[in-house]
């Protein structure tokens, strides 16, 4: 039986996105689906030998409508069976592709966006309200229309399923190939802590630096800091006031790195941490970001959001932290820190963890499933 052709199509994500490329474009390219990939093109990822790639130019904020035409344009010219799209601002070509070119449409929901437009930083809060109720019911009716919606969390179920058949969750877990196997347990001998993703303020980048300030004074310790700043302003600001603090020879910013680099470079470290704030389409998501710490033997420092929390006290696989009272947890910081027995058996623990429960090949099982649906 013929495999179907699948178009998968983002003009926000960079390529090489740990969920859409390396995850979902690649099992199912793997499974001998005929697979297209259309969005931006980025340095440093690797083209996965039997994907079709049709690039996007990159663009700022205001030239992504302008790809969002490109993009339905390089997706007819595809011609697809099915359309799985990542992205809000492409629900409108989703309509088009499935009212007009009568294709099938996959809508991959990776946050609760009709939350998170309506806190955008960048939008006056009048737009950004306006925005949000708009994406809302274009949301509602998408939900109707296409083939599948597929959720990245278990908590937007609540939002979804609503008794629709349509609706399936296929959560953000690590591939078993990324799972470091021979941990080295053995602490370094200066305490390396690491942060891998977008360094905005809503993600704690300057809880991470007081964070570094307040216990250096007890134990020799790093920061390693990897990925893009959410702009150029707030990069000078963070590296200005890393210098103003003196601590230049303790912190290091690494910037954007490909995501299977980052994924190597994490066996160098200790600790990961994830001090996002508690804003609510963080608070109700597991971050991939621990999966990837846990996967590499590195133990972990949370905010204190109780989903998390839970989390944690459940796998044993770290401490949980309230990062607006930084100086009353320090005490128990750098005892945690200190405490190179627990430590180790936590850095041993961590990918056995994963590995026995948050692996991506069990949900991998779920994509495959919808495609052989929608093939029928």
């Amino acid at each position: 039986m013929k495999s179907i052709s699948v178009g998968i199509v983002t003009t926000v994500h960079v390529f090489g996105d740990p969920r859409i490329y390396h995850k979902q474009a690649r099992s199912l390219a793997d499974a001998g689906y005929e697979v297209s990939y259309i969005g931006k093109f980025g340095e440093g990822a690797t083209p996965h030998p039997h994907i079709k790639h049709y690039f996007l130019p990159s663009q700022g904020f205001l030239l992504r409508l302008v790809n969002i035409f490109r993009a339905l344009n390089l997706a007819v010219k595809a011609n697809c069976r099915v359309y799985h799209l990542h992205d809000p601002e492409l629900l409108p070509v989703g309509l088009l592709l499935k009212l007009l070119f009568r294709k099938k449409v996959v809508y991959d929901v990776h946050e609760l966006y009709f939350d998170a437009i309506s806190r955008k930083s960048y939008l006056s809060p009048k737009i950004a309200k306006a925005l949000s109720r708009i994406y809302y019911y274009l949301d509602r009716f998408c939900l109707r229309i296409f083939d599948a919606f597929i959720l990245a969390e278990e908590s937007y179920q609540s939002f979804y399923q609503s008794g629709k058949s349509n609706v399936i969750t296929i959560q953000n877990f690590i591939s078993k190939r990324l799972i470091a196997e021979g941990v080295n347990s053995q602490l370094n001998a200066t305490i390396k802590m690491v942060y891998v993703g977008g360094v905005t303020e809503s993600r704690g980048i300057w809880e991470m630096v007081r964070l570094v300030e307040l216990i250096r004074t007890d134990l020799a310790v790093e920061l390693h800091i990897i990925g893009p700043s959410f702009s150029q302003e707030l990069d000078h600001k963070i590296r200005d006031c890393i210098q103003q603090k003196k601590l230049d020879d303790v912190i290091t910013l690494y910037g954007r790195m490909p995501y299977l680099d980052a994924q190597e470079l994490l066996k160098e470290f200790d600790v990961g941490l994830i001090l996002l704030h508690p804003i609510p389409n963080y608070e109700t998501s597991i971050p991939t970001k621990l999966f990837e710490y846990m996967s590499k033997g590195l133990a972990v420092i949370l905010h204190q959001v109780p989903l998390w929390d839970n989390f944690v006290r459940t796998n044993h696989c770290g401490i949980s932290i309230d990062i607006f009272a930084l100086e009353e947890h320090k005490e128990r910081i750098v005892q945690f820190l200190l405490n190179a027995g627990e430590l180790e058996k936590i850095k041993t623990r961590n990918p056995t963890t994963v590995s026995q429960y948050f692996t991506w090949e069990k949900e991998e099982q779920k994509l495959l499933d919808l495609y052989k649906r929608l093939h029928r």
